[in-house]
């Protein structure tokens, strides 16, 4: 038997231990089917957020859960219960309990009317702002609106006034009527929508290293130009772009000056303007590599770059330098030197390249992109069908209108790209060719949320030439690539000689097709099927035959973009050169 004090301790340190774990308790919402509502409660309950902290008795959990009753209310009333009741009871066990949150829901009130009365306190300024609609505010009459969402429309209101040149708008009043008879709401706004302003000066804060004339040429309005937020979203947009600054804050003054300007602030944190980088990469055909490269972003101030890289693989290794002149000559247009030095050891031949280049580069708008400019290339090809060494002058020309929704993984719209490059061959008998290339890319949501999306790209190539031979074999035609005929040996799609060697084509025509499915927020899965060839003749041939191949590709959706993984099965297996599958692994999607 244990002593009388020795039983009194551990009764006292078992009580002890018990206090101080409290009484946990687990919660459950009755009477209402409302997802939403359940969530934003548990979210924002102490009940819910202070479970992990449960109190030391059943009174102070009946406290916590009363206290709770005015919170839950008022989260019910927020979405459109305004007649909701509550009652919550706990059931007592030995160690924990359970708390029941009765809720009567009560009907739910939907929007009938949602009006604004626009006005100004100097009366000579009319107020005109044609795209302040209850559509564009996102306000749908004659259903529910919850408080989130009558926010967002205020929100909505101000920034569409912002966008009609009313920086200084501001909601004066707010009325809103609830019907206990028709069950219905009615909200009605007054705003003040402040004088009508014009673009100011502006004022650089926090800048160090950039100078003043950088943010001008960033500029996308003038000034005395009518205030457009969207404007100022570009520019802040274009800045943060430039990587020379970690954070940009762009806000106007309290008022305007006499000429109806108004000042202009750009708050900015400068980030570091050169760097130092290296890391390891993958490519299915050219194995594993190393990267490596040195960076600085703002050259005499003005943000211009210069950046040396290096790229080394089992079949590749490349040298670039660049040298970027942003805003050159005028706004978004850049001005761009390259050079670069590349040996490369693929299926059709083995080559090495030295190369110039000088081009321009052109952005009109958010949706067109286009180049152009001079290079000036060394070619010598060996292990080919078709060994030389060649002296080039090429005058690249590149044009892109992208309509998609996304860069990286579009689901929605229209790509098209063309690339021109006329050469003029130096050795020996001076001779011309001209390679055109012209890309179509259809991407067609099937779901409203865009989990399910059908992507279609169609290419073909033509090269302008008197023959086949005035072409360095490396500028010719070649499929197999990680965007067409995935299931084929890379770079091998083409005509053959005798003895199964590429030797490449002057016209090409590829057509793939993806069934893009979101399995999760994170996972997709794209089956595809590619087909196509490469020819000898300027025209591809619309009825001869065509490869084909098909495949299953992964998705790994990561903050970068797309992770991607696809093995492509060749559908007209080629016995000198092809597997029974392939493999490819990069970031984004095909296309």
């Amino acid at each position: 038997m244990l002593p009388g004090k020795l039983i009194s301790s551990v009764i006292f340190l078992s009580a002890a231990m018990h206090l101080e774990a409290g009484i946990s308790y687990s919660v459950r919402y009755l009477g209402l089917d409302d997802k939403a509502v359940i969530s934003s409660l548990s979210s924002s309950t102490q009940l819910s957020t202070l479970q992990k902290r449960p109190p030391d008795s059943f009174n102070a959990i009946r406290y916590r859960a009363d206290a709770d009753i005015p919170k839950i209310i008022s989260v019910m009333r927020s979405y459109g219960y305004l007649e909701a009741t509550v009652d919550i009871t706990v059931e007592e066990n030995y160690e924990d309990a359970l708390v029941f949150v009765n809720i009567n829901p009560g009907p739910l009130y939907t929007l009938e009317s949602f009006s604004f009365f626009l006005y100004e306190t100097d009366p000579s300024h009319p107020i005109s702002c044609p795209a302040l609609t209850l559509s564009k505010m996102g306000i749908t009459l004659n259903k529910v609106m919850t408080a989130r969402e009558e926010i967002e429309a205020e929100n909505a209101l101000l920034t569409l006034l912002s966008e009609c040149g009313y920086p200084l708008a501001s909601i004066e009043h707010r009325e809103i009527v609830a019907d206990g008879e028709t069950k219905k709401l009615r909200v009605r706004l007054d705003v003040n929508t402040g004088p009508p302003c014009l673009f100011g000066p502006i004022e650089v804060i926090g800048s160090q290293g950039v100078k003043e004339k950088f943010f001008l040429d960033k500029l996308q309005w003038k000034q005395g130009q009518s205030y457009q937020s969207t404007l100022v979203e570009q520019t802040q947009s274009s800045l943060i772009d430039s990587g020379l600054f970690s954070s940009v804050i762009i806000t106007h003054g309290p008022e305007i000056d006499p000429h109806k300007q108004i000042p202009i602030f750009i708050e900015v944190a400068e980030s570091k303007h050169r760097s130092v980088n290296a890391g390891i990469s993958y490519q299915t055909y050219y194995g594993p590599g190393v990267t490596f490269g040195w960076e600085a972003r703002n050259i005499a101030g003005m943000g211009r770059k210069l950046s040396l890289e290096g790229d080394l693989t089992q079949r590749s290794h490349t040298g670039l330098a660049i040298y970027q002149h942003p805003n050159f000559l005028k706004k978004n247009q850049d001005y761009v030197w390259q050079a670069q030095a590349m040996h490369e050891n693929i299926i059709p031949y083995t080559e090495v390249t030295y190369n110039l280049i000088n081009r321009l580069e052109r952005r009109i708008g958010k949706k067109v992109r286009m180049s152009f400019g001079g290079k000036l290339e060394r070619l010598l090809v060996n292990a080919s069908a078709q060994n030389g060494t060649y002296w080039l002058v090429e005058a690249p020309i590149y044009f892109a209108w992208n309509g998609s929704n996304s860069l990286l993984n579009p689901t929605q719209g229209l790509f098209f790209e063309y690339t021109g490059n006329p050469s003029l061959s130096m050795q020996g008998e001076k001779q011309i060719y001209f390679t055109n290339l012209f890309a179509v890319s259809y991407y067609l949501p099937v779901t409203e949320n865009h989990a399910f999306s059908i992507a279609q790209k169609f290419t073909i190539g033509s090269i302008l030439s008197k023959n086949e031979r005035i072409i360095p074999l490396s500028k010719r035609f070649f499929g197999g690539s990680e965007e067409d005929l995935r299931g084929y040996a890379y770079q091998s799609v083409s005509p053959m000689t005798a003895h199964h060697k590429p030797i490449g084509g002057r016209s090409e025509i590829f057509y793939t097709i993806e069934t893009r499915f979101r399995v999760s927020k994170s996972i997709g899965l794209v089956p595809f099927l590619d087909m196509g060839n490469v020819y000898k003749n300027i025209l591809p041939s619309f009825s001869g035959k065509w490869l084909k191949s098909v495949g299953l590709g992964f998705r790994y959706f990561s903050f970068m973009g797309p992770f991607r993984l696809d093995v492509g099965f060749p559908l007209n297996k080629r016995e000198y050169h092809d597997n029974t599958y392939r493999v490819l692994v990069s970031i984004g999607q095909s296309f």
